[in-house]
């Protein structure tokens, strides 16, 4: 009872900090279109949703890293381990990803090689939408065979964040491929990236609730470590 308490406490602490960033974004969204801020000459740059190097970005490289090390520890507990350990490096990268911007430095080349326009604008979506099909093939039969609550809420998190991730992407790229330099004061686009990033951080808040109560129901063994 004690450790179930302890997960929902963790899970609680999660989304009411999501909740703060995103009253905090919405203040940034507020200050920009009412008095026209901009990222570069104030604060609201480590609040806002649509930036690198701010809290929300932090925030999201915390909830990767955090389903890194869940999936890590249900591998060192399991018989197939390989499954797990697959899904352990895969959140790894993206925590990378989220830390230095991989898929945005694959931006400007495959924008070029593909002559992207507008939904596909932001081309990462591209090789990122393959990399992430191929990954649920590699893995089918192993997600058919988790309980089928672990399984729901996995598909759950899934089209949350995968729908935020590339289909909000998507849609602001073309936002940002109609407009040009003026998509930054444009609402449609805030609202994009607004919705974007909250829908990721909370598939990946549902995410960890799921290996919390997998780890839970399974009874799984506390790590031990030693020191000689």
């Amino acid at each position: 009872m004690k450790k179930t308490q302890y997960f929902q406490k963790s899970v609680k602490f999660l989304l009411i900090s999501f909740l703060l960033l995103l009253v905090a974004n919405l203040l940034s969204i507020f200050l920009i279109t009412k008095y026209g801020y901009s990222y570069d000459k104030s604060i609201i740059r480590i609040f806002n949703f649509d930036t690198e190097q701010s809290f929300p970005t932090l925030f999201s490289a915390l909830l990767l890293g955090v389903s890194s090390f869940l999936f890590f520890y249900i591998a060192l507990n399991k018989k197939n381990k390989k499954y797990w350990l697959i899904l352990s490096f895969v959140f790894l990268f993206l925590v990378i990803d989220e830390a230095i911007g991989i898929h945005e430095l694959l931006v400007y080349t495959s924008r070029n090689l593909l002559n992207a326009k507008g939904f596909l604008y932001f081309t990462w979506v591209v090789p990122y939408s393959i990399i992430s099909l191929i990954v649920v093939l590699v893995l089918f039969k192993f997600l058919m065979s988790l309980p089928k609550k672990t399984l729901y809420l996995f598909i759950l998190s899934a089209v949350i964040s995968v729908g935020g991730a590339i289909g909000m992407e998507m849609i602001a790229g073309n936002i940002v491929y109609a407009l040009g330099d003026k998509y930054f004061y444009n609402v449609t686009y805030m609202v994009c990236y607004t919705l974007e990033e909250s829908m990721e951080m909370l598939g990946l808040i549902l995410l960890i609730y799921s290996l919390l109560d997998y780890i839970i129901t399974q009874k799984l063994k506390p790590l031990k470590i030693e020191f000689k």
